[in-house]
């Protein structure tokens, strides 16, 4: 992923704090930016999700987005809802991230989500930029609301734009679909049923939209719409 490779070099000198071993299994490692701690398996787990996590905040930072609290990221084997088709999850009440590790994506094919070609460690850094969105629209929408549909359209769309464009164009060939002309299109249906039209879909309306900081700002204010099923 574009931004990890240039942060990786500087992130892994002696940046990390409060490192240790957990009073659970596994390794605790608080990362030094953003307001992360990761739980992972052991310190090379812990050390490349803080540096996954400093690649993600450095590119919702440069779209508008911003978090002040501390977050949790917990890499697991499995997840604690959605076991079988659930990848990664945010939990806006505990403030924290649940995401299953390389290893187990790596092993687990059917488990990829709508993105089952992209290699594991592009996968794995992608979803971390997802589930990141989330706290960041939270944190940015300072108590306004958003319907899902929107939600999961800024973290789509974020989330395709962190890719190498080859990688990005990889995921656009497969779901073969064309620019919306509007957000009414988007649905918690398509969420469920067609998660990889509704990623690419996303990507290339934010895209048409300006794709920058401005076209973020006009969804948490709701000048780009989002429509729920009763509406």
């Amino acid at each position: 992923m574009r931004l990890r490779a240039a942060l990786l070099a500087s992130l892994l000198a002696p940046v990390w704090s409060a490192a240790g071993a957990d009073e659970r299994a596994g390794y605790t490692l608080t990362c030094a930016t953003p307001h992360a701690v990761v739980h992972a398996a052991d310190e090379a787990e812990a050390t490349d999700t803080c540096a996954a996590v400093a690649a993600a905040h450095a590119l919702l930072s440069a779209f508008g987005l911003w978090n002040d609290a501390e977050i949790r990221i917990e890499v697991a084997e499995t997840l604690p809802v959605g076991q079988g088709y659930c990848v990664a999850m945010y939990d806006s009440s505990a403030h924290s991230v649940h995401l299953l590790s390389a290893h187990c994506l790596e092993g687990n094919p059917g488990r990829l989500g709508p993105f089952p070609d992209l290699p594991v460690e592009i996968l794995f850094d992608s979803l971390i930029v997802h589930e990141l969105a989330h706290a960041y629209v939270d944190a940015s929408l300072e108590g306004r609301a958003l319907l899902r549909v929107g939600h999961e359209y800024l973290a789509y769309a974020l989330q395709l734009d962190a890719m190498d464009a080859g990688d990005r164009a990889r995921v656009l060939a497969e779901a073969s679909v064309e620019v919306p002309a509007d957000t009414d299109v988007f649905s918690e249906a398509l969420i469920g049923f067609a998660p990889l039209s509704f990623a690419a879909m996303a990507w290339l309306h934010f895209r048409a939209q300006g794709g920058n900081a401005g076209a973020v700002e006009r969804v948490l204010t709701g000048e780009t719409p989002f429509y729920s099923l009763r509406e």
